[in-house]
């Protein structure tokens, strides 16, 4: 995010899905403002004009609260299609020209965080001899919507094969994507996807290794 919003200049962030608040109080950017359902740690500490924090679910906040544009919008929110393809659109229409979008958590580690609800996949890996909270849900499915209903948005998935511990995320900005060809597949197949569907669709999600991804994201984009 820090880098991003150094090299194109930006002043306001949205950062949707925060609970303990590490990326969202790291984020060096003037103006913030945070959503989340049940923040973990006291707001008061943190809160300023500049820094505002709305307990509330996105779908309330971007309906009744957002009160203005953003530069850089990170979705990190409830793990699910349609909550995080809900948030997306929200998000689109409070994007500043030049703006960005980062959505975290776009490809699931294993088939357990692939799962519906983070309590059933902490179960399942319980049932197999395994541990861990990891839950990334289906929000691999917004990635191929996006592909195939979005051709005015261009995007990268970024992944760091020097960085073992490091998520991939997909960055988005406004931008025609001269080599728009749909995958063969509405709605309802994308919406039917499975985990073990990924190599299927690996394609659309344009995978580049991250500082090659930021190149290509600030070659791009204009500065506000």
């Amino acid at each position: 995010m820090n880098k991003i919003a150094k090299h194109l200049g930006f002043t306001d962030y949205l950062e949707v899905g925060v609970q303990g608040g590490v990326t969202f109080n790291a984020v060096d950017i003037s103006h913030r403002d945070a959503v989340d359902p049940n923040f973990l740690f006291e707001t008061s500490e943190f809160e300023r004009e500049t820094v505002r924090f709305f307990q509330m679910p996105s779908d309330e906040f971007f309906s009744r609260h957002c009160d203005k544009t953003y530069d850089l919008i990170f979705l990190d929110g409830l793990h699910t299609f349609t909550q995080c393809f809900r948030d997306f659109c929200a998000a689109l229409q409070v994007l500043r020209e030049g703006g960005v979008i980062v959505i975290d958590d776009t490809v699931p580690g294993d088939l357990f965080s692939s799962l519906a609800t983070q309590d059933l996949a902490i179960a399942a890996r319980e049932a197999h001899g395994l541990t861990g909270r990891a839950w990334t849900g289906d929000v691999f499915k917004v990635i191929p919507t996006i592909h195939n209903y979005f051709p005015n948005l261009s995007y990268v998935t970024l992944r760091n094969p020097d960085n073992p511990m490091y998520k991939p995320n997909t960055v988005l900005w406004r931008g025609q994507r001269a080599d728009f060809h749909p995958a063969d597949m509405d709605l309802k197949d994308i919406e039917s996807l499975g985990y073990f569907d990924l190599p299927l669709i690996e394609n659309l999600f344009n995978y580049m290794d991250y500082e090659d991804g930021l190149s290509l994201l600030f070659d791009s984009v204009t500065k506000p």
